[in-house]
C-alpha cells in the first residue's frame, strides 16, 4: 500500500500555520507572568553571563548614573531579574518621582568612599512594589545589584535605609564577614528560623520584642537568617542611629553586633563613619 503524500502546497499552508502560532506564543511569553517557568527558557534571564541593560534616561535630562552607578527605572520582568531571582516581580515605578529618587539614591552614596561604592555596586533597580514569592518586600539585591521599592506610601520602609541593608548583604559576601565570631554573640541555644518567606510582610517582622532584645535582636525579622540580623543592624547604623545607641546602653548582645558591624566597615575600607555610643567599655 503506497503512503499518501501532503501536497507540496498544504505543507506551506501548515508550515506557516506553525509558525504564527509560535510568534504567538512567543508575545504570550513575553508579557504574562503566569508563564514566567516556560518564558525563562526563551528570556536573556538564563543566559550565564547576565548583565543588565543599558542605564535609562527620561526626558527630564536626569542623569543616568549617580557615582558611575546604574539606575534603572523602566520596568521589564525578563530584563530585570536573573535566573536565580526567578520569585521576585516589581511594578512600574511612577517616573514623575525620577527626580526625588534620584537625590535620595545620591544621600545615599554618599555615605561611602565613591571609589569604594562603584567597585560593590553596579546597579540600582527601581520600582514602584516588590514582592517575593507574592509578599511585599523593601528590597532586595543580587551580586552588584540592588532592588528598592520606592512607594511614597509607606513612609515607614525608608528607601535610604533598605539601601544600606541590601548593600550590607552584597558587602558580606564579597568580603571575609565573620560569621562564626557573630553567631558566638547569640544565646548557646538560639537558631536562625530560615523562614523568611514566612515572616516577609507580616506587620509583626519590624517589632522591637523584649525577649528579642534581650537575645541581641534588633527586630523579630532579624532571627531568620544571620545576613538578615546583619542587615538589621547596619541599617540602624545609618538611619536609626540615635534609638540604636539607646539599645546599645541596654543591651551588650546588641552592642557587640554594633560594634563588630562597623569594625567589619572599616576593615573593608568603606569609608562610613558612625556614632561612637561609647558602652560596656
Amino acid at each position: 500500500m503506497s503512503k499518501k503524500l501532503i501536497p507540496y502546497r498544504n505543507r506551506r499552508r501548515y508550515l506557516i500555520i506553525i509558525l504564527v502560532l509560535i510568534l504567538i506564543l512567543l508575545c504570550f511569553f513575553k508579557y504574562s507572568d503566569t508563564v514566567s517557568f516556560i518564558g525563562n527558557l526563551i528570556s536573556k534571564r538564563w543566559n550565564n553571563n547576565y548583565k543588565p541593560f543599558p542605564c535609562d534616561c527620561d526626558n527630564n535630562n536626569i542623569p543616568c548614573k549617580i557615582n558611575g552607578i546604574c539606575l534603572h527605572y523602566n520596568y521589564d520582568y525578563r530584563l530585570f531579574f536573573p535566573k536565580e531571582m526567578n520569585l521576585w516581580r516589581g511594578v512600574q515605578f511612577d517616573l514623575n518621582y525620577v527626580k526625588e529618587a534620584f537625590y535620595n539614591i545620591e544621600g545615599f552614596t554618599k555615605n561611602y568612599n565613591p571609589d569604594f561604592l562603584k567597585s560593590n555596586l553596579t546597579d540600582i533597580f527601581i520600582v514602584k512594589e516588590l514582592k517575593c514569592a507574592g509578599k511585599n518586600a523593601g528590597g532586595a539585591h543580587y551580586n552588584s545589584t540592588i532592588y528598592i521599592a520606592y512607594d511614597l506610601n509607606y513612609p515607614e520602609m525608608p528607601v535610604q535605609a533598605i539601601m544600606h541593608a541590601e548593600l550590607s548583604s552584597i558587602l558580606m559576601k564579597k568580603y571575609s564577614f565573620p560569621e562564626q565570631e557573630w553567631r558566638l554573640i547569640n544565646k548557646k541555644d538560639f537558631r536562625y528560623s530560615n523562614n523568611v518567606l514566612e515572616v516577609l510582610g507580616k506587620e509583626e517582622t519590624n517589632r522591637l520584642l523584649l525577649d528579642s532584645l534581650e537575645g541581641g535582636f534588633v527586630t523579630e525579622y532579624a532571627k531568620t537568617t544571620l545576613e538578615n540580623d546583619f542587615n538589621m543592624i547596619v541599617e540602624m547604623l545609618f538611619y536609626k542611629k540615635d534609638y540604636l545607641c539607646t539599645l546599645r546602653r541596654r543591651y551588650e548582645r546588641i552592642d557587640k553586633k554594633a560594634e563588630m558591624a562597623i569594625q567589619f566597615y572599616e576593615s573593608i575600607g568603606s569609608g562610613a563613619t558612625f556614632e561612637d555610643c561609647k558602652i560596656f567599655k
